[in-house]
């Protein structure tokens, strides 16, 4: 243990005595240098390299370092630029003994420009545009202080504009601030000289435009900003004086436009038109009208639809039964944009105010059923009509009589009658020259009927009458008149209550030719 404690001693003597030899060699080098004059022995430094040794003051060191507050003030600065391209005053201050060791020097990019200046001092340069290095040496060529100047600034330009579009005849206003500049010229959209510095100015093109500004500095340097307006295509504004109108009825198509240099009409109307006018039209239907103008700015369609009132109306056919007055028939209907109510007919009579019967307003609603309506040929005209305009829709449907009857208008009800039915027989068929034949009439009717027979027979049996009730049949035999030649026997009968129900029957008595002896 004693002895590592006498090494410990040892060492630390060792390290004193070396401490002592050092300070003495580093004293004698600057004793024997123009610029050690100021020495000071660092205690404690930022710095590790330069802690516990003697040291100049950091003016006189190179390279300079700032060992103790303000031990070493030396700046150089620059005014800003002034007359020709770039004429800067550079100042400098620094705390250089100048007065005992010499004055020091001021060089500009390497170049001595001043061999011998003040710690205090400024003079005018010519900065050139990549600007310049100002160095303040000592005149062992140290550099005490430095500073970059730089020189002419490049021209700087901003550019907006408000807003960024517009509508055909509408203006915006392009705002631009140019700085180190000497002139500014405008292209594209716009041309001329323009004012440096910050201003405006408002603009009106037709179409999409680009406005350039270039602006350039003493050096000729440029600098150019370009900003585009957006201009709408044109505006069409086509209205009319009534939207919903009936048959007969007019409308007037005006409109108006801007930007627009031609226009043209198409879908229902068609034709070049006038960029601003005014038309009647007179359609017989919903229509569509299209008005689409060109201008420099594009292309602009504008439309208006005119409502017309239309319907949809059906009946289905229907047969009536024998001695029935009437049939039902389906009837639907819709009705579509009427400007009144809804009013649907039978022979004008109103049956109902329902705008739709028998359709599917539409998906999902289903379609309603039908109306059934009873009709005959007196009573079959089937009308929808719009109470509000003059246009209505009829149809017809066709009630017919079944097989075997036939409609009857007169002084009894209406009805499909039934026609009578006959037949009419010859015995025999053949007879001989100068003889008779027995002719037998049946007749079918549901009517009193009046009959009358012609050809051949007496006149006393050319008249008889059939008592008619459902069904009811009879008879009758009539000996013809002796016939010498063949013979056409018809039958006529008429119902008395309606004359228009009748029927006819006729037959053929052949006869043989009398043959004579020779």
């Amino acid at each position: 243990m004693n002895q590592v404690l006498h090494r410990i001693k040892i060492n630390k003597v060792i390290l004193g005595i070396g401490l002592l030899l050092m300070a003495a060699a580093t004293f004698s080098f600057f004793n024997n240098n123009l610029y050690s004059a100021e020495l000071a022995y660092v205690e404690r430094s930022n710095d590790p390299l330069v802690e516990g040794v003697v040291i100049p003051a950091s003016c006189e060191s190179n390279p300079v370092q700032d060992h103790f507050a303000n031990d070493c003030q030396c700046s150089v600065t620059a005014s800003a630029c002034g007359g020709g391209m770039c004429d800067k005053t550079i100042s400098w201050n620094t705390n250089f003994n100048w007065a005992t060791w010499g004055r020091a020097s001021l060089y500009k990019d390497g170049v001595l420009v001043n061999a011998s200046v003040n710690n205090v001092g400024s003079a005018v340069h010519s900065i050139p545009l990549a600007g310049s290095t100002f160095r303040l040496r000592r005149p062992d060529g140290v550099t005490i202080c430095s500073a970059f100047v730089a020189g002419l600034p490049p021209p700087t330009l901003t550019m907006s504009v408000s807003p960024t579009t517009i509508n055909p005849g509408q203006s915006a206003t392009i705002s631009w601030s140019s700085g180190n500049a000497t002139a500014c010229t405008a292209s594209n959209a716009w041309s001329g000289g323009k004012a440096t510095g910050a201003h405006s100015e408002m603009v009106s093109p037709a179409s999409n435009s680009s406005y350039t500004l270039v602006c350039q500095d003493a050096a000729g340097r440029l600098v150019s900003r370009t900003v585009n307006v957006t201009v709408n295509p044109p505006l069409v504004n086509l209205v009319a004086s009534d939207y919903h109108i009936g048959p007969g009825d007019s409308t007037e198509l005006s409109w108006t436009t801007v930007g627009a240099t031609t226009c043209t009409a198409s879908n229902d109307w068609t034709g070049a038109k006038a960029v601003n006018a005014s038309e009647f039209v007179s359609p017989t239907v919903t229509s569509d009208y299209d008005l689409t103008c060109s201008g420099p700015s594009g292309v602009t369609t504008d439309s208006v639809q005119i409502l017309m009132p239309s319907a949809l109306l059906n009946a289905t056919n229907c047969t009536i039964a024998a001695e029935a007055s009437s049939c039902l028939s389906a009837v639907r209907w819709r009705s579509f944009n009427f400007i009144g109510t809804t009013s649907v007919r039978q022979n004008g009579t109103q049956f109902s105010t329902l705008g739709i019967r028998g359709y599917s307003p539409g998906w999902p609603i289903p379609a309603t059923g039908p109306m059934s309506r009873a009709i005959n040929p007196d009573n079959d005209l089937l009308t929808i009509k719009d109470t509000g305009s003059a246009f209505e829709l009829s149809v017809t449907p066709v009630a017919s009589c079944a097989a075997g009857s036939t409609w009857v208008t007169g002084s009894a009800p209406s009805r499909c009658v039934v026609i009578p039915t006959m037949t009419i027989t010859s015995d025999p068929e053949i007879i001989r020259n100068g003889n008779t034949a027995e002719i037998g009439i049946a007749v079918t009717s549901n009517y009193n009927l009046t009959c009358t027979v012609r050809g051949g027979v007496p006149a006393t049996s050319a008249t008889f009458t059939h008592n008619g009730t459902v069904s009811a049949s009879s008879t009758r035999t009539i000996t013809s008149l002796p016939l010498e030649a063949a013979q056409i026997v018809e039958v006529y009968c008429e119902a008395d209550l309606y004359p228009a129900v009748n029927a006819t029957r006729d037959m053929r008595i052949r006869v043989t030719p009398r043959v004579e002896e020779i």
